[in-house]
């Protein structure tokens, strides 16, 4: 019998050959517009650049228009290629860290209230106010 220790490791399989196949489409547009890996060149980008373009074409694609104008491929397609650059980024250690950092500055409560987590689903709850899920703070 033959036997292949591979329990725990990802099932690669799984992820979805359309999925793969869409963010590849946007790379290919990407390298023929930038070059290859481009955004892996230098120092990287700001990672705030992987997440508003993706972001930019996810909202396009909610918003009811399929394809993006300037590349003609869908805007899914490229929703999938900025995902994994962005991935690759943050795992590679490429580029800046650009998200917002909280800090105690950065929530003030006193005089607007506290600041809680749902009972039902762990949200944060601000000023007191049961979450939208019809939870109560703690």
């Amino acid at each position: 019998m033959s036997v292949k220790h591979d329990a725990g490791k990802p099932r690669l399989g799984l992820f979805p050959t359309e999925a793969i196949l869409a963010g590849g489409r946007a790379l290919t547009y990407g390298v023929d517009k930038y070059a290859d890996y481009n955004y892996k060149s230098g120092e990287g980008l700001d990672w705030n650049r992987y997440y508003d373009a993706l972001l930019r074409h996810l909202f396009a694609w909610i918003g009811g228009e399929e394809n993006d104008k300037e590349s003609g491929l869908r805007h899914t397609d490229h929703v999938m290629a900025c995902a994994a650059m962005l991935v690759d980024a943050v795992e590679s250690g490429i580029g800046n860290d650009t998200r917002f950092k909280k800090t105690s500055q950065s929530v003030k409560t006193g005089d607007c209230g506290s600041t809680g987590v749902c009972s039902e689903c762990g949200a944060l709850t601000f000023h007191g106010n049961n979450c939208c899920c019809g939870g109560k703070p703690e």
